[in-house]
């Protein structure tokens, strides 16, 4: 009698750890839920089905640890209903930001502590929430209360992070792409304002058009220190990369705020979420890691406070945009869409499309080729390499002698020693200099200006390539890229990642 009293209570205690269903009503909100393979699916998905529907991305132990996720597109009640139900280590979700839906402004701020002992991490993140307050009130006229702003926390003993969502109606844009500009502006004044490092000043601004430099001495100068904020409060706002353990070279001082994640479909983990490769959960930085889900958020509305595509979608007149218009700036949205989507063309493993800017030779193909396996064998597994040469690359033509090569999952980077989690590598042929070489799409390396050493390219195959007879000819108003202090690997890097169909950032 005992023993099955016994297996009736277990049999109990895992009937109610079954998800209970979602119970929904004829007049809503909507029930479906739909996985897919690939985030563009999703989205495709989630729009038919109106603002409601929203997409997930999460990631999972049978995928493995190199990056890749499911895509969920579910109804916001209906994906608390079950998230709220999973176990804390089951929780490994993000909130997919795509390019058609308004965005709360959010913040991913974030440091290495070996990089940077001693760091107020707290007292940093609270200095650039001001300055960007007073940013917000010069450009926009909109004042915030501290309370309306969101801050969750994800630092462990080794690093500082924690994202903010400005839970406002005034601070709702017309995309997430729209506040990348505005954040550049300001991580760009406090560089000017700190007095640190001149030189890697210079290289920041020297990608800046002139009606951006000017906007940024201006705040430099006079807006910030109305707020009070001065070249000490600056030089909170600064830290070092991490680097390698065997780097003799003094890293140069980057921003805490990762101007990286204002990306086209950026994946932005969720609250209450771990990455599959951590330990720490994004939690309220008022609440303790140990509270129960259901304690710090006791309804979905409350949760979804949290989520950067959340809002009250306000009239297109409300949506903020970003503050200089009319940049010419060669990392503007806009320059990126207006000119490399022209060039961008996706390539077969063994075919040339029509749409592609110059005729490769079968020999520079398979010297290609060659590359792309050399360098997947730097990490993947032989089933990973298969995979990921067996489908089709991307070729980025910027001229006839100089173009970029991507493919999934290529992301083994020199400048770390091993691959990203996540962010892509991109592989430069220069034809002109007979040499190829390794840029990267990471946060880190990008702030950095990372190149690789370079290697040799035969001279047979950099004779100038003929230009094919069905070669895609350029609009008569294609953007011109005159700005003489833009290189070209400027320009190939910035038409990459505005073509990338999914940027992650394996810091979040």
């Amino acid at each position: 009698m005992f023993d099955r009293r016994l297996k009736l209570e277990a049999a109990a205690v895992k009937v109610r750890e079954i998800p209970q269903p979602y119970r929904a009503s004829l007049t809503g909100p909507t029930a479906v839920r739909k996985v897919f393979h690939k985030q563009e699916d999703a989205l495709n998905f989630a729009r038919y089905f109106g603002p409601e529907m929203m997409v997930f991305s999460y990631e999972s132990h049978s995928l493995g640890h190199e990056g890749q996720r499911f895509f969920l597109a579910s109804g916001i009640q209906s994906f608390f209903h079950y998230y709220r139900q999973m176990t804390p280590s089951a929780r490994l979700h993000y909130e997919v930001i795509p390019t058609f839906r308004p965005a709360k402004l959010y913040l991913d701020l974030e440091f290495s502590r070996q990089s940077n002992p001693g760091k107020d991490g707290p007292g940093a993140t609270k200095i650039f929430i001001k300055a960007l307050c007073s940013v917000l009130k010069h450009f926009y006229k909109s004042e915030f209360d501290p309370e309306q702003i969101i801050l969750l926390d994800a630092s462990t003993e080794k690093k500082f992070s924690q994202h903010a969502v400005f839970n406002s109606p005034e601070a709702v844009f017309e995309n997430n792409l729209e506040q990348g500009q505005l954040i550049q502006l300001l991580c760009s004044a406090l560089w000017l304002l700190s007095s640190s490092g001149s030189s890697a000043y210079e290289a920041i601004m020297r990608r800046q058009c002139s009606k951006c430099a000017s906007t940024v001495d201006r705040l430099a100068t006079s807006i910030l220190p109305d707020a009070g904020i001065g070249p000490t409060d600056a030089r909170q706002c600064l830290v070092h990369p991490p680097v390698l353990p065997t780097s003799d070279d003094a890293s140069p001082l980057v921003s805490i705020c990762d101007t990286g994640v204002y990306t086209r479909n950026r994946n932005f983990r969720l609250a209450g979420s771990r990455k599959l490769t951590g330990t720490s959960a994004l939690w309220p930085v008022n609440a303790t890691a140990t509270c129960a889900f259901d304690l710090v958020w006791t309804s979905w509305k409350q949760w979804a406070h949290t989520l950067v595509t959340f809002v009250c979608y306000p009239t297109k007149a409300q949506l903020l945009k970003r503050p200089v218009a009319d940049c010419s700036c060669v990392s503007s949205v806009n320059i990126a869409h207006a000119s490399f989507r022209r060039h961008s063309c996706e390539v077969e493993k063994r075919a040339i499309p029509s749409c592609e800017p110059v005729h490769l030779s079968d020999d520079l193909r398979q010297f290609i080729q060659t590359v792309l396996t050399d360098w997947c064998q730097k990490d993947l597994s032989y089933a990973a390499r298969d995979r990921v040469l067996s489908t089709r690359w991307k070729i980025h033509g910027f001229d006839d002698q100089h173009f970029t090569v991507t493919t999934d999952e290529l992301r083994f980077c020199e400048r770390v020693g091993r691959a990203h989690r996540s962010n892509h590598v991109i592989i430069v042929f220069d034809l002109l200099q007979r040499f190829y070489y390794q840029k990267c799409l990471d946060p880190d390396c990008r702030a950095l200006d990372f190149r690789s050493q370079t290697w040799p390219i035969p001279n047979a195959l950099c004779s100038r390539p003929q230009q094919g007879n069905n070669v895609a000819q350029a609009n008569d108003d294609t953007l011109s890229f005159s700005e003489p202090s833009v290189t070209d690997d400027d320009q190939l890097l910035c038409g990459v990642m505005d073509t990338m169909d999914v940027s992650f950032s394996e810091d979040f």
